[in-house]
């Protein structure tokens, strides 16, 4: 919002807005936002001989977890304790619907120690891998296909078609439902049940193809983006998705902090998150997003590097604006990251061009309501409820 220009009055409105303190106007329920809770776990230290001895804990250890990754950041500093701790904790990025990675990446860009400290907690106690032991090796190959050319082999292939009911039905099952993680992420979690194909599907893809460590991500980088922003824009903004691409910039801010083959991997686990996401949501817009990816291979072969002129950042910031008064705070986020990533001026006109329609699809009215009121998505996963 300070970036958008927002006031100090307007800020103050959305922090009371988001934790409830406006009667007149609440922005959810009552019971959403819960006190701390005390648990017998509260008295155990995390520390650096058992740090990884208590992944996927859930609530139950991050306040010691958030108490350990303070003191490393105050000892080490944040890029240091980045450097030495994220990599451990990118296999189970996927956790908690990918909040504790935007959490952390976030907190990289606005260079918090607190909120970095807070993102690497929740990326402990929520940890989620995906396809478990069984994932290949190599997660990534200079001679594999890249980001895209991957995603659209693995999502339109026909044996990917049964995945997403396979996900739906076990979230269905009891053992699921006990876990009270709401919809999605029991979805998510099945990837990594060894009973069910998923896992399996996802590891049989293969290596991701990135360049070799002593080049550059430039490119790849691109793809992603480009990725990501078409498959907002194609899915008419699914919900999900929408966190992919939050996700996704978190990841480009934790990328400088990282060793060169770290990079990699990051961008590896949070491509396979991305692809099980796709799957567990029933491949939102696939259709429309194959074709504005088509569309956008056709014309980056001939497109130059884009050039910010005043009139574009005049209009990204205008639209920044125009999200935030939006009472959904994705909706600003998304918007955000998109001006963000056409600021860095990295990209070529193509893609840029794509950012800024799935930033106008995402502030056009909407039948269900004007901006201001809801965020509105499309729901592919509702199909399962259907007979």
């Amino acid at each position: 919002m300070s970036a958008a220009g927002a006031s100090e009055a307007d800020m103050q409105w959305w922090q009371d807005l988001y934790a409830n303190r406006l009667a007149e106007k609440p922005a959810r329920e009552a019971g959403d936002l819960e006190p701390a809770r005390a648990w017998a776990a509260d008295q155990v230290k995390i520390t650096k001989s058992n740090w990884r001895e208590h992944f996927q804990t859930t609530r139950i250890f991050f306040p010691a977890y958030r108490d350990f990754f303070d003191a490393r950041i105050a000892d080490l500093g944040l890029s240091a304790t980045l450097r030495a701790y994220l990599p451990p904790l990118l296999p189970g990025l996927a956790g908690a619907a990918l909040h504790p990675l935007i959490h952390t990446g976030w907190g990289a860009e606005a260079e918090s120690p607190l909120m970095v400290a807070e993102g690497l907690a929740y990326m402990a106690t929520a940890h989620q891998p995906l396809g478990g032991d069984a994932a290949p090796n190599a997660l990534w190959s200079p001679a594999a296909a890249g980001p895209i050319d991957a995603a659209l082999a693995f999502l339109t292939d026909a044996k990917a078609r049964g995945l997403a009911r396979v996900a739906h039905n076990a979230s269905q099952t009891e053992a699921y439902r006990q876990l009270r993680l709401g919809r999605f992420q029991p979805r998510l979690i099945a990837f990594d049940d060894p009973a069910l194909p998923l896992g399996a599907a996802l590891n049989e893809i293969g290596p991701l193809g990135l360049p070799a460590a002593a080049e550059p991500l430039n490119d790849s980088i691109e793809e992603v983006t480009a990725l990501l922003a078409a498959a907002l824009c194609g899915s008419d903004n699914e919900f999900f998705v929408l966190h992919g691409l939050t996700s996704l910039h978190a990841v480009l801010a934790l990328l400088p902090h990282l060793e060169a083959d770290d990079q990699r991997l990051a961008l590896s686990h949070w491509w396979r998150a991305a692809m099980a996401t796709l799957v567990a949501q029933n491949f939102p817009g696939l259709s429309q997003t194959a074709a504005l990816l088509a569309d956008w291979q056709a014309k980056r072969k001939r497109s130059p590097r884009h050039r910010l002129t005043a009139e574009q950042s005049d209009w990204w910031q205008a639209s920044v604006k125009e999200a935030l008064a939006s009472l959904d705070e994705h909706l600003p986020k998304a918007v955000y990251v998109l001006w963000r990533w056409t600021a860095w001026q990295a990209f070529s006109e193509a893609t840029v061009a794509l950012f800024e329609g799935a930033a106008k699809n995402l502030l056009r009215p909407h039948p269900s309501g004007p901006l201001h009121d809801n965020l509105w998505t499309s729901d592919p996963a509702s199909d399962f409820a259907k007979p």
